[in-house]
C-alpha cells in the first residue's frame, strides 16, 4: 500500500519513528526527533491540529498548575450541575460509564494530592514560552507567538480572596503575579472599563493568536524538512513473532517502524488499551464561540473567574473558550454550553458587535490525577506515550515533545518524569 503525505507525494520509505496524533504534542515530538536526524511519519485521522489543539484558548499558561479537583469539589460540583448559569455540564446518560473515573478523580481532590500535582505541573510548564519560541524559531509559526501576560478578572477583591489558596500554591511554586485595582486594570487595558472590579496579572505567560494556523505552520516546516504526514486512522498495532510492536495497522494499510509514539489525546486510551495500558482517561468536553470582525480587541487573554471561561483576541476574531462537560467521545455537542457562553459574553461585553459567529466543541484528554502520561509504555519498550494534558496541552506540547525525543534518543532529561509515568502510584486501575 502506498501512502500520501500532505503534499501528495508517494511514501514508500520506512520511517525511524511513527507518531499517532498530529496535535501540538505529536507535531512537537516529530520536530524534535527530526532535528536529531531521525525520519518521522505523523499519522492523524483528520490532519494536523483538527481536534483539541485547534480549539483551545491559545494561552501559554505557565502557572496553570491547579487541578480541577480541589478540596470541596464534590459539593461545589453538585451545586454547579443543577445551576444553569454555572460552567459545568454532564450528559446524565453517560454517568454510569463515567462513575468509575469520577471516583478516582475525586480521590485526588485532597490538599496533599493537589500540592503534589501542582508541583509536578509546575516543572512541566514554567518555561512554556521559551519552549514554544525554540521550536518555532525560523518557521512561519513564530509570528503567532505573543508574550502578553494573562489577566484574571474578578467582580471584586473579596471574590479574589476566596481563591487565595490556589494563588498561594502558584506563588509557592515560583509563579509570580501582580494584583490590580480597578484603576490599574483599566490602565493596563481600556477595553476592561466597567468589566471587573479587581484583577490579577499573571507574569511569564503568553498566547498563540491562532493555535490552528500555528500548529499547521509548524507541521509545514516539518514536512518541508522531509517529514511525512498521513491522514489515516490507526486501528491496531502490528506485532512481530516475539510479540514486540513492529508497526501500525491503519485503514489504508500497514506502516512499519520499531519506534512508535502515541499522542492522540482523548483517543489515545482506546489504542493503548490494546497494549494493556490501564490508565483512566476521560474526554473532558470543552466549548468555544468565535465572534468574527469584532469591535473589541483585548491586550491580553482574560480569565472570567466567575464564568469559567477565557476570552482571547485572535486574528480577526474574539474567541470565548472554556466550560466543562463530561459526556464521552461519541455524543454530539450540547446546545446549553453554547447558550451559556453567549449569555455570559453578552453580559460582560454588551457593546460587542461582530459579523458572524462560529461554534466548536472539542475533547480535552484528562487523567484521573490531572497529570499527563509521558514515558515508555509498560508492556511495550519501543512504544512511548504522551497524552492526557487536559487544559494544558498547548502550553506543555513543545516540552513534552522534547522529553519524548530525549527518551527515544536515550538522553537524560533534566525533568523528573516519574510523576508522569504510565505506572505511577495511584493512577493504574
Amino acid at each position: 500500500m502506498n501512502f500520501m503525505d500532505t503534499d501528495g507525494k508517494r511514501m514508500d520509505k520506512k520511517s525511524d519513528v511513527l507518531i499517532v496524533g498530529a496535535g501540538i504534542v505529536g507535531v512537537s515530538s516529530a520536530i524534535w526527533l527530526q532535528k536529531a536526524g531521525l525520519t518521522v511519519t505523523l499519522i492523524d485521522r483528520k490532519g494536523p491540529a483538527c481536534e483539541t489543539s485547534y480549539g483551545n484558548a491559545g494561552i501559554l499558561a505557565s502557572a496553570s498548575i491547579i487541578p480541577v479537583p480541589t478540596p470541596g469539589i464534590l459539593f461545589k460540583a453538585l451545586g454547579m450541575l443543577f445551576n444553569k448559569n454555572q460552567p459545568l455540564f454532564l450528559k446524565w446518560t453517560y454517568l454510569p460509564k463515567f462513575a468509575p473515573f469520577l471516583y478516582k478523580y475525586l480521590k485526588n481532590s485532597n490538599e496533599n494530592a493537589v500540592s503534589k500535582i501542582s508541583k509536578s505541573l509546575s516543572y512541566l510548564l514554567y518555561d512554556s514560552i521559551e519552549q514554544h519560541l525554540l521550536i518555532a524559531a525560523g518557521t512561519a509559526a513564530e509570528k503567532y507567538i505573543t508574550k502578553e501576560d494573562l489577566i484574571f478578572g474578578y467582580k471584586n477583591k473579596t471574590a479574589y480572596l476566596k481563591n487565595n489558596s490556589s494563588w498561594e500554591i502558584k506563588r509557592s511554586n515560583g509563579h509570580k503575579s501582580v494584583e490590580l485595582s480597578y484603576e490599574e486594570l483599566i490602565n493596563y487595558d481600556p477595553s476592561l472599563i466597567n468589566k471587573f472590579g479587581f484583577g490579577v496579572r499573571c507574569l511569564n505567560h503568553g498566547y498563540i493568536k491562532d493555535p490552528g494556523m500555528y500548529i499547521n505552520d509548524l507541521c509545514k516546516s516539518f514536512v518541508d524538512n522531509g517529514g511525512k504526514v498521513i491522514k489515516s486512522e490507526v486501528q491496531d498495532f502490528i506485532l512481530d513473532d516475539s510479540k514486540n510492536v513492529a508497526g501500525l495497522k491503519t485503514n489504508q494499510g500497514d506502516l512499519f517502524s520499531d519506534k512508535v509514539v502515541i499522542t492522540a489525546g482523548a483517543w489515545s486510551g482506546k489504542l493503548t488499551k490494546k497494549l494493556g495500558v490501564k490508565i483512566p482517561l476521560e474526554a473532558e468536553r470543552g466549548y468555544h464561540i468565535e465572534y468574527y470582525e469584532p469591535n473589541i480587541e483585548l491586550k491580553s487573554p482574560i480569565v472570567v473567574s466567575d464564568g469559567g471561561f477565557i476570552i482571547s483576541s485572535m486574528l480577526g476574531r474574539l474567541r470565548c473558550a472554556g466550560l466543562v462537560e463530561f459526556g464521552g467521545l461519541a455524543a454530539a455537542e450540547s446546545n446549553k454550553p453554547f447558550q451559556l457562553l453567549e449569555k455570559k459574553v453578552k453580559e460582560l461585553f454588551p457593546e460587542l458587535t461582530y459579523s458572524h459567529i462560529k461554534r466548536w466543541m472539542g475533547h480535552r484528554p484528562s487523567t484521573s490525577d490531572s497529570l499527563p502520561v509521558i514515558g515508555v509504555s509498560p508492556n511495550a519498550p519501543n512504544v512511548w506515550l504522551a497524552y492526557g494534558h487536559q487544559h494544558i496541552g498547548l502550553t506543555a506540547g513543545p516540552k513534552t515533545g522534547k522529553i519524548i525525543s530525549e527518551m527515544i534518543l536515550s538522553k537524560q532529561s533534566n525533568l523528573d518524569t516519574d510523576p508522569f509515568s504510565a505506572t505511577r502510584s495511584g493512577i493504574v486501575c
